[in-house]
């Protein structure tokens, strides 16, 4: 049996080569698009996502500040109370210091 290939058989395997690997180029091509299109749109549902989250986080940086905020006046307001029971005692001690009849448990009594 003689296998020989002819010149004309060379030329034909090539065509036929080239023309499956053409075919498959295409194919190749179509899905790198496709997949490149679901990239796209998944990376615009991301950034959607992201968007929300952010407008989410700046939320919660506005409602923490405002609560240091709060926490701040009530600091001050818990200090301007002991210091105003501490200068009510102090009252309390220079009356009596006086002879002055007081009944603290009239006056400190909640």
């Amino acid at each position: 049996m003689n296998m020989s290939l002819t010149h004309n058989d060379i030329s034909t395997i090539k065509e036929l080569f080239k023309t499956q690997f053409e075919a498959q180029t295409e194919v190749l091509s179509g899905s790198i698009r496709d997949l490149n299109e679901q990239l796209v749109r998944g990376q615009g549902k991301q950034d959607t996502r992201m968007d929300r989250m952010d407008a989410r986080m700046d939320r919660m940086e506005s409602g923490i500040i405002e609560i240091k905020s709060e926490l701040g006046d009530v600091k001050v307001a818990v200090l301007e109370l002991v210091g105003t029971d501490r200068a009510l005692h102090s009252l309390v001690r220079e009356l009596k210091g006086q002879h002055i009849p007081l009944n603290e448990r009239n006056i400190f009594s909640a």
